[in-house]
């Protein structure tokens, strides 16, 4: 269910009520508006919030903003693969070795970011 364009209040109230019926639920200019803790209050109802960050940047840049937000409750974190497979790997290693507590080479996916 996408949460484009709703206040903050509005987004709480239509996850509360329905997001139990979601596989998940989408922000981006909410999250851009209220900030991290959005994410986390949305997904104290259970549901999956996915921020659309849509990030593209340096690879250890985006990696360290994907887990950020991965880290106030969203999973999963669009990104631009246009970054490249560098940029996207770097998320996938930060996560592993984050989620895992294992060094980046030995680690099994963990994350959804």
């Amino acid at each position: 269910m996408a949460l484009d364009g709703l206040p903050a209040k509005e987004a709480l109230r239509l996850t509360a009520a329905l997001g139990h019926r979601c596989h998940a639920i989408k922000i981006h200019d909410l999250f851009d508006k209220v900030g991290s803790r959005i994410a986390h209050d949305l997904s104290k109802s259970g549901t999956r919030v996915l921020v659309d960050a849509k990030l593209h940047d340096i690879p250890k840049t985006v990696a360290n903003r994907a887990l950020a937000i991965v880290n106030h409750g969203a999973s999963p974190v669009t990104v631009h693969a246009s970054g490249g497979v560098p940029m996207m790997k770097a998320i996938v290693d930060l996560s592993q070795s984050a989620h895992t507590g294992q060094s980046e080479a030995g680690a099994a996916y963990t994350a959804d970011c």
